[in-house]
Formats: C-alpha cells, sequence, structure tokens
C-alpha cells in the first residue's frame, strides 16, 4: 500500500493489525483514529464484514474499502452498511 499511495504522491500513514480484533482493541482504547479502513472480508477471528459491522454500530462512519482474493466473497461486502461520508 505505501508504494500505491507513493506512485500517487499521497501522503498517508499506514498502520497494520494482524487482525481485526487487535484493530477494534486499539478504537476502543483510544488507541488509534482513522480515515480510512482497508478491510480482509476472510480473516481468522473476526471477519472484515463482522468489523465493518462493528464500526457502524458504534458511529465510526469512516470509509471502508473491502479486499478479497476468494471469489466466494468478492461481492459480500456490498451487504456491509453504508457510509455516510462523501
Amino acid at each position: 500500500m505505501r508504494e500505491v499511495f507513493s506512485s500517487w504522491n499521497i501522503e498517508a500513514q499506514l498502520t497494520a493489525f494482524p487482525s481485526a480484533d487487535a484493530l477494534r482493541a486499539a478504537l476502543e482504547t483510544g488507541q488509534a483514529v482513522f480515515d480510512l479502513y482497508l478491510l480482509d472480508i476472510q480473516m481468522a477471528g473476526t471477519s472484515g464484514l463482522e468489523m465493518a459491522r462493528w464500526l457502524y454500530d458504534r458511529g465510526i462512519r469512516d470509509r471502508v474499502v473491502f479486499i478479497t482474493g476468494n471469489p466466494e466473497y468478492a461481492l459480500a461486502g456490498y451487504d456491509a452498511p453504508p457510509s455516510t461520508t462523501s
């Protein structure tokens, strides 16, 4: 991702978490605030879809982008709550 942003001349600070559960823990303790969430749909533990619903239920309506390498889940992101930010 760093290379992608750099190639587009976009300055960005990227933070990676080993799981959605680790991201949730950082958010619950106030250690993290983000403008964009890049979530894999299929992850060990909490899925990216479940994480998006958790964010939405807590009023976190920042942009969520889903990725997946599995065709079975390719359309699943469309079932997640929409972002209200423009």
